[in-house]
């Protein structure tokens, strides 16, 4: 399928409708998943590896501070770290960007999904990918630290 210049911008409507509304809330909430992936950022930054100084389990001080992490996966901190090093951002802000990145490429990879599903009809494509990109939901779990924005492009990229 190729793209038509209406299809062009409706894909275009929606990343920006998406972009714009997570960077309108920022980075927001930051709850123990959070935490610990930030912690693991700042480690990693700091060139101490996958390690964390924000423990959730005693056992994990047994081996002194800061401890091994190895309570939560280390892929996004260790892409946080990547976009850090690469952006000079802070670890909030580079897992905000790659929520972000990762909502908007949802929402794209939906579109093509549906597009190809429903035998052409890329106005519903556009249409559904227009309301995950604003479906509050995700957006809450977009606005948090947290791994799910990119699980979830992966999941639905891999469709």
């Amino acid at each position: 399928m190729q793209a038509r210049p209406v299809e062009l911008a409706g894909l275009t409507l929606v990343v920006c409708v998406g972009l714009m509304s997570i960077l309108l809330a920022g980075p927001g909430y930051v709850a123990n998943d959070g935490a610990q992936y930030l912690s693991t950022i700042d480690q990693l930054l700091a060139g101490n590896g996958i390690r964390t100084s924000t423990i959730y389990y005693e056992v994990q001080a047994q081996f002194g501070m800061p401890a091994l992490q190895t309570v939560w996966p280390p892929g996004l901190p260790l892409l946080a770290a990547g976009v850090a090093l690469l952006t000079g951002l802070s670890g909030l802000h580079a897992v905000a960007l790659l929520s972000a990145v990762a909502h908007c490429g949802t929402a794209v990879a939906i579109y093509w999904l549906c597009a190809r599903l429903l035998a052409g009809d890329r106005v519903s494509a556009v249409v559904i990918a227009v309301a995950y990109v604003l479906y509050v939901p995700a957006l809450a779990l977009t606005i948090e630290v947290l791994s799910e924005p990119l699980f979830i492009a992966g999941l639905v990229a891999g469709a």
